[in-house]
């Protein structure tokens, strides 16, 4: 049950650009999580029609609504 998360970047994408990382359980690919300068999304693998973006506001807002539940 582990899981493995690799990172799709270069150094000098980092000092501006996206940061992708690759996410796997078990060497399943789960999806894709983009770190942008304004937002941050998810990609499930194989559905990336659906993609989920949240700002980085309503990502930490997302994150103290799942803290006050726990």
């Amino acid at each position: 049950m582990a899981h493995e998360v690799t990172m799709d970047a270069d150094v000098s994408k980092l000092l501006g650009g996206d940061v992708i990382f690759n996410v796997k359980k078990d060497n399943a690919v789960l999806g894709d999580l983009t770190i942008r300068k304004g937002a941050i999304e998810w990609r499930p693998k194989g559905n990336y029609r659906n993609t989920v973006r949240l700002s980085w506001v309503k990502f930490a807002a997302l994150m103290e609504e799942k803290l006050k539940k726990e």
